[in-house]
C-alpha cells in the first residue's frame, strides 16, 4: 500500500518541516554520482554514542531525503571524520541504536515512512548489513527495543500512525522476527518510550497519541501480555514523550507535549500507576523533541525542548524556581535532541537541522555557541568544473563556494578535500587550465565581493600560490581563458556585473594588461570563449542579465572585437552553453532565461547569424547551464541558494533519436543545498561491462 501524498505532507509538517525541502529521486535513466555534499540531505534524527568503541562519543545520524546513515567519528578537540554506514534506508524517520543479536556490536533500527518498513542495519565485520524486520507498517512514527519475554533476545515495538496500532516484533532464536499487534484503537500514535514504570523488573511501553489527546502506558504483565492504562486524555494533539527522574526517587517520571496548546506537562510517578500531572509552561510552540538530562551536574535533571516551527532549542530547570534558557535559534529545521560529552567532560546538546543538512552541537549554558559536526564541504557552491589537478589520470572537481569564500578541490579518486585558496570574497566562478603551460593545471577564480580575478598557480603537486590578475572588476562574475591575440600565451577574459564590463587581460609571463572590450550592456553575467565563426580566432559569448540580451563578440585579431547582438528581449538571461544541437558542424547555443522560465536554442546558420527557437518552455528559474564536451549527455551542477522545490529543479538534457519526435528529452531531480553532482546518462543496455555511449 502506498502512502497518500497528503499523508507525507502531514508527516513532514508534524516534524515542523515544509514539504518543499524534500528531495525526489532520479528519473528517465539518469545516474547520480554524488561528488561531494553536506553532512546529509534532510537529517531526521541523530544520536550521541561511542560508535567505534574508542572511548570517545561520536555522532550518528540518519536522513529522510537521501536514505543515508552516517557516523561522524570523534577525533578529539571537537573534530569529526565522516563514515558512511549505509545509503539504502530511504524515508528514514527515527534512529535507534541497540544490540539486536547480542554480538557486542551496535545495530541500528530505522522506521521508514517511504517504504513502510521497520529496517535493521546489523553490525558485521564487513560493514552493517540491511535486514527487514517488518513490512507494511503504514507510517511508522517510532520504534524501540524491548525484550518482551525475557528470553535474552532483543525484540522491538513500533507504532503505525496510519492504522492506529502498536506492533510487537518478536525475535526468533534463528534471528528472524514475527510481527503481531500488541494494541489497537490508539488514535494516531506518535511517539513511544520503553521503561519500567512500576518497578517490577518488566519494561512497560509509554505511548502518546494525537488523535485522542492521550498518554497511555501499556503495562507489561509478563508472558507477552499487556494491559493499557490511560494516564491522561488532556494532551491536545500530543506529540512527544520523554522519560525522566525528576525527584531522584528512582521511579520513572515523564514529560509530554501537547502541541495544540503549545504546552509541556510533567507527570511525576506517585507509585501504583498514579501520576501527578503538572503543566510546566505554555511557551514551547510545536515541540519537535523533548529530553531530560543533568546538564549542569547538580544532581537534578533539566528539560531540553526543541520547538521546530519557531526554531528554538531551550533548557528548563524542573526543580526550584522555573528558569528557561535559550540555547540555539540560528538554524532552520531543528528536528531532534541528544546529549553527549564529546570531550569526555562537558555536555553538549546535539541537534540536527533538517534544512541545514548539518549536525550541530551547542553548549547548554550559552546561546548559539555552536560546533558544526564535520563541515568538510563547500558552503554555497556557485560553480564546479572538472580537471585532473594532481596528474593521476582521474578527473578531480574544483569548486567555488560563495558563502565560505573558498576555492577548493576534491580528489576524483579518494574524494579527499583540499583548499586551494581562502578569503576569496564571494567566490563565484572557477576555471581549471594550465595557464602558464608548465605541466601543472592551475585554477582561476572570480571573486564578486573582492572585485577581483585571481590566478591560483600550481607550483608543485597540490601546492598553489595566489596572484591577483585584476582588482577593479566590480562584482567579478565570469571567467574564460584562451589565446586572444594569437601570441602563443593564454590570456584571461572576465566579466563584472556592477560596472557592466567585459575585459580581456593580455598575459605576458606573470604580468597582465587589462583591455576593455565593452561596458555598454547592463550586468554581464558570464563569458564563454570559442571560435564560433571558425576563422581561427576566439570569439566571446556574453549574456547581459538586466539588459536582457545576448552578445557575440567576434574576434577581429589584434585584441579587437566586433559586437553583435544575437538575441534580445530575453527576460533575465542567466547563462549559456555551446553545443552542436543539430549536428551540422556549426556551434549552436543553449541559453537559460531565468525570468522567462525557459531555455532557448540559438541555431547557427551556415552563412552567419542565429535562428532562435524554444528548447524548454516550462523550467522554473533555469541556471548554470554547463556541459562536458560537445554532446549534452553530461552536466556538472552546483546549487547554493534553494528557495523552493521549483527553483531547485535541475533539468538534464539528453539527445535522443530524431524520428519525427522532439530532438531532446528532459528529466529532473531536486538538488539539496550545498551539493555538487555529476550527472551521467546511463543506458541500461550498456550496464553489463560496456562503455556508456
Amino acid at each position: 500500500m502506498k502512502i497518500a501524498p497528503f499523508r507525507i505532507c502531514w508527516l513532514l509538517l508534524m516534524m515542523g518541516l515544509a514539504l518543499e525541502a524534500s528531495s525526489q529521486g532520479l528519473v528517465s535513466g539518469w545516474q547520480e554520482d554524488p561528488i561531494h555534499g553536506p553532512s546529509q540531505s534532510g537529517i531526521a534524527d541523530g544520536l550521541a554514542l561511542d560508535f567505534n568503541n574508542d572511548g570517545r562519543v561520536d555522532v550518528v545520524s540518519v536522513s529522510l531525503d537521501d536514505g543515508h546513515l552516517r557516523a561522524y567519528i570523534n577525533q578529539g578537540e571537537y573534530r569529526f571524520e565522516q563514515q558512511i554506514i549505509a545509503t539504502n534506508v530511504p524515508g528514514a524517520f527515527r534512529l535507534v541504536a541497540t544490540d539486536l543479536n547480542d554480538d557486542g556490536g551496535i545495530d541500528f533500527v530505522i522506521p521508514s515512512i517511504f517504504t513502510q518498513q521497520i529496517i535493521a542495519l546489523m553490525h558485521h565485520p564487513d560493514g552493517h548489513q540491511k535486514q527487514i524486520i517488518a513490512e507494511g507498517v503504514l507510517l511508522p512514527t517510532d520504534v524501540s527495543p524491548i525484550d518482551f519475554n525475557n528470553d535474552g533476545l532483543m525484540d522491538l515495538v513500533s507504532l503505525s500512525f496510519e492504522e492506529n496500532l502498536v506492533l510487537r516484533h518478536r525475535q526468533l532464536p534463528a534471528g528472524g522476527f514475527v510481527t503481531t499487534v500488541l494494541a489497537d484503537g490508539i488514535s494516531d500514535p506518535r511517539k513511544l518510550s520503553v521503561a519500567d514504570f512500576n518497578g517490577d523488573g518488566l519494561d512497560d511501553i509509554l505511548v502518546i497519541s494525537s488523535g485522542d489527546n492521550a498518554v497511555r502506558i501499556l503495562e507489561n504483565l509478563g508472558n507477552t501480555k499487556f494491559r493499557a492504562r490511560l494516564i491522561s486524555d488532556r494532551m491536545e494533539s500530543g506529540r512527544f514523550v520523554a522519560t525522566c527522574d525528576i525527584n531522584g526517587d528512582a521511579m520513572v517520571d515523564f514529560v509530554a507535549s501537547a502541541n495544540a496548546a503549545n504546552k509541556v506537562a510533567l507527570f511525576t510517578n506517585q507509585g501504583n500507576w498514579s501520576f501527578a500531572e503538572r503543566f510546566l509552561f505554555a511557551t514551547v510552540v510545536g515541540p519537535n523533541d523533548l529530553k531530560c538530562h543533568d546538564l549542569d551536574d547538580d544532581g537534578d535533571q533539566e528539560l531540553i525542548t526543541l520547538a521546530g516551527p519557531t526554531g528554538l532549542v531551550e533548557t528548563h530547570e524542573l526543580n526550584g524556581s522555573p528558569n528557561s534558557h535559550l540555547v540555539a535559534n540560528q538554524r532552520d529545521g531543528y528536528v531532534a535532541i541528544d546529549v553527549g560529552r564529546f570531550d569526555g567532560v562537558n555536555p553538549y546538546i546535539l541537534s540536527p537541522a533538517y534544512f541545514e543538512d548539518r549536525n550541530l552541537l551547542y553548549a547548554p549554558g550559552s546561546t548559539n555557541k555552536e560546533i558544526v559536526v564535520w563541515q568538510d564541504f563547500p558552503d554555497g557552491p556557485n560553480d564546479v568544473v572538472e580537471a585532473d589537478l594532481n596528474g593521476d589520470g582521474v578527473k578531480d572537481w574544483v569548486v567555488a563556494s560563495f558563502r565560505d569564500d573558498r576555492v577548493q578541490w576534491y580528489d576524483g579518486l579518494t574524494r579527499a578535500h583540499h583548499i586551494i585558496a581562502e578569503d576569496i570574497d564571494g567566490a563565484a566562478k572557477v576555471v581549471a587550465v594550465d595557464l602558464d603551460q608548465d605541466g601543472f593545471v592551475d585554477v582561476l577564480s572570480a571573486a564578486s565581493f573582492a572585485n577581483r580575478f585571481y590566478w591560483h598557480r600550481q607550483i608543485s603537486a597540490g601546492q598553489f600560490n595566489t596572484l591577483v590578475i585584476y582588482d577593479n572588476a566590480r562584482f567579478a562574475n565570469g571567467l574564460a581563458v584562451g589565446d586572444i591575440n594569437l601570441d602563443g600565451q593564454l590570456d584571461v577574459i572576465g566579466t563584472s556585473g556592477s560596472d557592466d564590463s567585459v575585459r580581456w587581460f593580455d598575459r605576458n609571463g606573470m604580468n597582465f594588461t587589462a583591455h576593455l572590450i565593452d561596458n555598454q550592456g547592463d550586468a554581464p553575467n558570464e563569458v564563454k570563449a570559442l571560435d564560433i565563426d571558425q576563422d581561427g580566432g576566439l570569439d566571446l559569448v556574453v549574456p547581459y542579465t538586466f539588459s536582457n540580451e545576448l552578445y557575440v563578440y567576434y574576434n577581429l585579431g589584434g585584441g579587437l572585437f566586433a559586437a553583435e547582438p544575437v538575441a534580445v528581449g530575453l527576460n533575465r538571461v542567466d547563462s549559456t552553453t555551446p553545443v552542436d544541437l543539430n549536428e551540422d558542424g556549426l556551434m549552436d547555443l543553449l541559453v537559460a532565461v531565468t525570468g522567462g522560465n525557459t531555455v532557448i536554442q540559438l541555431l547557427q546558420r551556415l552563412h552567419g547569424g542565429f535562428d532562435q527557437a524554444p528548447f524548454i518552455t516550462s523550467i522554473i528559474t533555469p541556471k548554470k547551464l554547463n556541459t562536458n564536451g560537445a554532446v549534452a549527455n553530461q552536466f556538472l551542477f552546483a546549487k547554493s541558494f534553494p528557495e523552493s522545490i521549483e527553483t531547485n529543479m535541475v533539468y538534464r538534457i539528453r539527445p535522443v533519436v530524431d524520428n519525427g519526435g522532439p530532438l531532446f528529452e528532459q528529466s529532473n531531480i531536486t538538488a539539496a543545498e550545498n551539493v555538487v553532482f555529476r550527472m551521467t546518462l546511463v543506458d541500461l543496455i550498456y550496464q553489463d561491462g560496456f562503455e556508456i555511449p
